[in-house]
């Protein structure tokens, strides 16, 4: 019979939440008590006889036999280890195992195994451990200050942010660590904290070891016991120093951004639209200009504003750039929404997504209107002055001027001029469409009839001033005749301004100009652009009639040369026989002290009869009756005959004569002769200082060619081209003026054009001049004008 102790004992062993199994050296369960079955789920009857061994989880059994070797070898031995068991379901459970060698116990003669579950402790301790581990691990300093403000907790993020180690900062209190104008703050806190409130991403300042200011974030939460009492308050705190710097960066960067909008706001034309062209955002400047709502543009195209004024091949290359990714630039001519129209200096700048290829597009445009008005305004008149400059008919020259205004400046238009009765007379009435031609005659025949009109050529004329209606109202149609105001009704108009043509006070007509549409309402500054075309017109009217009078006066003076010329030429000629008469006698007497005078006397009717005789010549070519008789000539035989001629008279210089001429020319010849002599004595003449003239012959393939240099005071080169006008005269270095009307070059040189030739000089100031004239071997008997002209050289 059991006693007492063993009936509670073995009591013991059945209600303790441990388990207890006795084993044989192999494994072999030999007794299990009951309380196996709360643990494993298998009742002890059925343990028995089991290995112990197969319970044991692969993983672990080393570990057993391990430890069952080594309690075998000593008698009473222990060991203890936590392993994991498989239970009757199957699943597996952590156990803690004790075991005990009592073989050599007479009473027991087995292996004592005590274990108790320890599966929820284990999965407290890898939960432990699984927060540690991210603690440790994390990046983020985190860190625990007691409610004494010491720091009782220390991860190594904590050590890499603030430098201290674990045993260098545990139990010290947080000024260590906390900016000293920041303790206060922190106090707050942790009042906070303690009142159950969570603190999350909270900016404040830190120090680190070596004094290094810190900006961080913190989020903090409270530590609580088993009882849920505060006792300790959690710190994760993150360096948010660069952050802070980029933040600020960033701020100063949108705050450049904004200033930069704001500019682009003030200036410029802003629109962004997405990558086929629809509109996103536009800018206040953009509604100004365009003069549509905002509402009306967001989600359209830029078609709403297209003027339609260019090509498609135009916008066909600015889609081709900018889906390419490349920035286009360019002038555009847009029409807002009252149909006036707009030039804007514009950039288009594409937005690249990830994949290289354009996703919105921002365009940024300047108002160049003003700027495009005045080049076309400046080219407008640039092209009216051609006109006013292509003739000395003003009549023809102001018609032309009407066709350029419509459609430039006026859907129709009127030109008036007064003669030097101060009649006015009409000299273009224009409109846009001919059609209505007869209804602005009209319009222009009732004002003309009243007497008391307010508007138009009759009263700018009569003051002198200019008119400028921008717009036309009703109560300009009331002010005029009622048939007047009738006509402009059917002619549309809109605006008016008239402008007189004037040379200095006195008025020599007028313009008027008037448009039919609303999109063009003159401004004043299309009225300043009409008074300077009024200004070229007159000007061109003036000196059409300047010029008509000096034509005139230029015929007047021809005609006396030529009458002059040809009443000189028989007394000058009847003179010189009488004074060569005389000299003969005198000569035959031996009264050679009387014969001196006479010599000289001979000598100035020669100049005179030269004179004359170019006198004749000029007149002759300004009349078209010079007559060549044209014949085979050998300018070498003209040209050495000539010199010699000179040469018998001049005493200072030597006429060399180099070269010669391997065909003869068809010309006149005593026209030749005219030209060598004119040549020659010219260079005799503008060479005082010269001891030598040479006289150059060549042959070239269609033309000969002969050249006169000489040696002396030579022409600037900006008068090489006067020298052959008439009457024109060159001026020593100081300025001398020499003898003779300036008829021989002109002469030299209408003569050798007639001829098909063509005649030059090469000069230099001060070194002398060489002229050179050309005449061809053949010769076109249709018109001597248009002969062959070969270029010099």
């Amino acid at each position: 019979m059991t006693t007492q102790l063993e009936r509670k004992i073995l009591a013991l062993v059945k209600h303790s939440f441990d388990a207890i199994t006795l084993i044989d050296p192999l494994g072999k369960i030999l007794y299990a008590s009951s309380s196996i079955k709360q643990i494993a789920g298998f009742t002890s009857a059925e343990m028995v006889g089991m290995n112990a061994f197969k319970l044991v989880h692969p993983r672990d059994l080393p570990l057993v036999m391990k430890n069952m070797a080594m309690i075998l070898k000593k008698k009473r031995a222990v060991a203890k280890v936590e392993i994991e068991a498989k239970r009757k379901d199957g699943s597996w459970m952590w156990i803690e195992v004790v075991g005990t060698n009592l073989l050599s116990d007479p009473d027991i003669q087995a292996i004592v195994i005590n274990f108790r579950d320890i599966t929820q402790q284990k999965k407290s301790q890898r939960r432990l451990l699984y927060l540690s581990s991210l603690v440790e691990s994390n990046l983020d300093a985190i860190w625990s200050l007691s409610l004494e403000n010491t720091i009782k907790s220390w991860n190594e993020g904590a050590e890499r942010l603030y430098g201290y180690k674990v045993e260098d900062i545990i139990g010290k209190p947080t000024d260590l660590i906390v900016a000293p104008n920041k303790q206060r703050e922190l106090q707050e806190l942790t009042k906070k904290i303690i009142k159950g409130q969570m603190i999350q991403n909270f900016e404040t300042g830190h120090i680190t070891k070596d004094g290094k200011r810190i900006d961080v974030s913190v989020s903090m939460s409270p530590i609580k016991d088993v009882r849920g009492d505060v006792v300790a308050v959690s710190v994760i705190a993150r360096d948010i120093t660069e952050h802070k710097k980029a933040l600020d960066s960033l701020q100063n960067t949108l705050k450049e951004l904004a200033n930069i909008k704001f500019a682009l706001d003030q200036s410029s034309i802003v629109a962004i639209t997405d990558k086929s062209g629809v509109i996103q955002y536009v800018n206040d400047q953009f509604l100004k200009i365009s003069k549509y709502s905002k509402e009306e543009l967001i989600g359209k195209t830029h078609r709403v504003i297209n003027s339609k004024y260019h090509p498609k091949e135009f916008f066909r290359t600015f889609w081709k750039t900018i889906l390419s990714g490349k920035v286009w630039h360019g002038e555009i001519r847009n029409r807002a929404k009252d149909g006036t129209y707009y030039w804007v200096d514009t950039t288009v700048i594409p937005l690249l997504g990830k994949d290289g290829k354009p996703k919105q597009f921002i365009a940024i445009r300047n108002d160049i209107t003003q700027r495009k008005e005045l080049e076309q305004n400046l080219k407008f008149l640039s092209d009216a002055s051609t006109i006013l400059s292509a003739s000395i008919d003003y009549e023809t020259t102001l018609k032309n001027l009407g066709n350029l205004i419509i459609p430039y400046l006026a859907d129709y238009c009127r030109i008036v001029v007064t003669d030097k009765n101060k009649q006015i007379k009409e000299i273009a009435v224009n409109h846009i469409d001919h059609r209505k031609i007869f209804l602005v005659k009209e319009l222009y025949n009732k004002y003309k009839d009243d007497t008391a009109n307010t508007y138009g050529v009759g009263k700018i004329l009569k003051t002198g001033k200019a008119e400028h209606i921008s717009k036309i109202t009703p109560d300009i149609f009331n002010r005029v005749n009622p048939q007047i105001a009738r006509i402009m009704r059917k002619l549309n108009l809109q605006s008016y301004m008239g402008v007189p043509m004037k040379i200095g006070k006195k008025i020599v007509g007028a313009l008027t100009f008037s448009s039919t549409t609303k999109e063009r309402l003159y401004t004043s500054q299309d009225l300043e652009v009409a008074k300077e075309l009024a200004q070229r017109a007159a000007l061109a009217i003036d000196n059409a009639r300047l010029y008509m009078q000096s034509q005139k006066a230029v015929m007047i003076r021809d005609d006396f040369i030529s009458v002059a010329s040809h009443e000189l030429k028989t007394p000058v000629t009847s003179l010189k026989m009488y004074t060569q008469a005389i000299q003969r006698k005198l000569e035959k007497r031996k009264k050679s002290d009387f014969t001196k005078p006479f010599i000289k006397m001979n000598e100035q009717i020669n100049k005179l009869t030269v004179l004359i005789s170019d006198l004749l010549n000029v007149s002759k070519i300004q009349h078209g009756k010079l007559e060549l008789e044209m014949e085979a000539v050998d300018l070498n035989e003209l040209s050495s005959d000539t010199v010699e001629l000179l040469q018998e008279t001049e005493r200072k210089h030597t006429i060399i004569v180099v070269g010669k001429i391997s065909r003869k020319v068809y010309a006149d010849s005593y026209r030749i002769y005219q030209v060598l002599t004119n040549l020659l004595t010219n260079a005799l003449k503008y060479s005082p200082l010269g001891d030598k003239v040479i006289v150059r012959l060549s042959s070239k393939k269609d033309y000969a060619k002969v050249s006169i240099q000489d040696f002396g005071i030579g022409i600037e080169k900006e008068y090489t081209k006067k020298i052959f006008d008439r009457f024109y005269r060159v001026t020593s270095p100081e300025g001398k003026t020499y003898p003779g009307l300036g008829m021989g070059l002109y002469i030299a040189n209408e003569i050798v054009k007639r001829h098909g030739g063509a005649i030059s000089v090469v000069s230099s100031k001060g070194k002398g001049s060489t002229f050179s004239f050309t005449l061809p071997y053949s010769h076109n008997n249709r018109d001597p004008m248009l002969l062959y002209q070969p270029r010099l050289g």
